[in-house]
């Protein structure tokens, strides 16, 4: 593989995980503020 190449792929793997770990802070702040609203702990399956 060429450096460019492989560059290219580490950048979009990069992105994808920050991609994730953004969508996993969402989802932690959605469960906290429904617990601070409703009293109650969201279960894990949605």
């Amino acid at each position: 593989m060429t450096p460019l190449v492989s560059q290219g792929i580490a950048i979009a793997y990069m992105a994808e995980r920050n991609e994730a770990k953004q969508i996993s802070i969402a989802t932690q702040a959605c469960k906290t503020e429904f617990i601070r609203y409703t009293g109650v702990e969201a279960d894990e399956s949605g």
